[in-house]
């Protein structure tokens, strides 16, 4: 996978009247997961729409490897970035493999006219995410865990530098957290440039390897876990109470309660 870079240079939004981005400059390296947190409203949706590319920024440009982004025709900004939003539900009944399939759409395939290299993507895809056992049963009749592990395949199966996904934990249990987490952080290991909305913070110290931290529209920080969640920053921000310790794994992140 070639190294690739992605930069919000001074990128603005707004929406009904109201700023929603200000002014944010942000880069993000390759081979790395960034994991981007905030409290609710802080923009990081509408800012990982904006990297996507599906949302127009008011001012400001996002640049790939120093290029802008909006330069490039929607399929071939489709082939260089994977965006995985919120919302992943299936819009109707299909196999697994087939709904993967439609990962590799940005390269022309479709299930009746997918060439071998296709199929061995979404094979691989599914292979990855633990779910090739699923590969012909049908999306609907799979669990919340189970579900959230197949649409990542059809994102991986985009085979884009860049994969974005909003909030890729919610509604899952501890064990397909941990899990989905340990998949991004080893695409990024392989070589993609991964940046992931997350609202747990213990699994961000855990699993990042940089971090973003946004608040009411704005850059906050950028750092690794140590310099960005600091007890008086997150004090600041989320209105909680932490006690920080460090340990062979890395950040460990304790909330204690809330700040008055």
């Amino acid at each position: 996978m070639t190294s690739t870079t992605l930069h919000a240079e001074q990128v603005s939004l707004d929406l009904g009247g109201r700023t929603v981005l200000h002014a944010v400059d942000l880069a993000f390296a390759p081979a790395c997961l960034h994991a981007m947190v905030g409290p609710n409203g802080a923009g990081k949706s509408s800012l990982m729409r904006i990297l996507a590319q599906v949302l127009a920024p008011s001012s400001g440009r996002v640049l790939m490897n120093g290029r802008p982004l909006a330069g490039l025709s929607a399929n071939q900004r489709a082939r260089m970035v994977a965006y995985l939003p919120q919302d992943r539900q299936a819009a109707w009944p299909m196999p697994v493999r087939e709904l993967v399939m439609l990962g590799r759409m940005p390269h022309g395939a479709t299930v009746e006219r997918a060439t071998r290299q296709d199929w061995q993507a979404v094979d691989q895809a599914l292979e990855r995410t633990k779910v090739s056992g699923l590969a012909h049963r049908c999306i609907t009749q799979l669990s919340g865990g189970e579900k959230a592990r197949v649409m990542l395949a059809r994102a991986l199966a985009t085979q884009a530098p860049v994969l974005l996904v909003d909030e890729p934990i919610a509604a899952l249990d501890p064990h397909h957290q941990w899990l989905m987490m340990e998949l991004l952080q080893q695409e990024a290991q392989a070589g993609c440039l991964v940046i992931a909305v997350l609202h747990d913070l213990s699994l961000a110290a855990r699993f990042a390897d940089r971090i973003v931290m946004l608040d009411q529209g704005r850059v906050v920080v950028q750092g690794d876990s140590v310099t960005v969640l600091t007890a008086q920053r997150l004090a600041d921000v989320f209105d909680i109470a932490v006690t920080l310790e460090q340990d062979k794994h890395g950040l460990r992140l304790v909330q204690t309660g809330l700040v008055p």
